[in-house]
């Protein structure tokens, strides 16, 4: 009897921690996702809380996945801690109630951390500036994870997902280079790929590294 409970314990922890890394299908949708809102982004068809459209922007990067990131945030997720890790790289988390599927979790993780845009919404430039700023006052505003994955120079992410107690789905990605740096902007506004004009991709007007 004694055995049975602790095989049934053991099987509980297995089922809440669930460590492992995504499939490669997951990995092509989480960038593929955040290209897209980059795109959309950079040909200004983004929409602000105001109801208008972000500017284009002229720098915007196109990125691409990194394991080791991934391996970072899956560490750091399979320690179920609503909080920051701390790195040297960005980083976006989300927790959920729900036991989602890995594609759903992935979706309702980064599409939530854009939509900061639309029910949050970002302001300037002023004046003659040129760039997005990103200062602490902007940051106040709760548009943080937004900012992150928007970040002009950021190339490279990376995600995790498991699942525990008391959260059932919690997603991490990780970024790099790091963005929401006070003081500096989250993107350059002008005519897409202008900041790159020798090396853009033509089709979703993302700069090429």
């Amino acid at each position: 009897m004694i055995s049975f409970f602790i095989t049934i314990f053991i099987l509980t922890i297995f089922e809440y921690k669930l460590i492992k890394t995504l499939n490669p299908g997951s990995r092509n949708y989480v960038i593929s996702l955040h290209n897209d809102y980059r795109s959309q982004l950079t040909q200004g068809q983004s929409v602000n809380l105001s109801g208008g459209y972000m500017p284009n922007a002229k720098n915007i990067k196109q990125m691409s996945y990194s394991i080791n990131l991934e391996n970072i945030a899956q560490k750091w997720a399979d320690n179920c801690t609503y909080s920051h890790s701390g790195t040297q790289y960005g980083e976006c988390f989300s927790a959920f109630s729900n036991e989602y599927s890995e594609t759903t979790g992935l979706f309702n993780a980064i599409s939530g951390w854009w939509s900061e845009l639309v029910y949050k919404g970002v302001v300037g430039p002023e004046g003659d500036n040129t760039w997005i700023p990103f200062t602490g006052d902007q940051y106040a505003r709760g548009i943080g994870h937004w900012s992150q994955m928007a970040w002009w120079n950021t190339i490279q992410v990376g995600c995790a997902i498991t699942r525990c107690n008391p959260y059932r789905t919690y997603v991490v990605c990780n970024y790099d280079p790091i963005g929401n740096v006070i003081t500096l902007g989250v993107y350059e506004i002008g005519t897409p790929c202008s900041g790159c004009p020798n090396n853009c991709n033509s089709t979703n007007k993302l700069c090429l590294n």
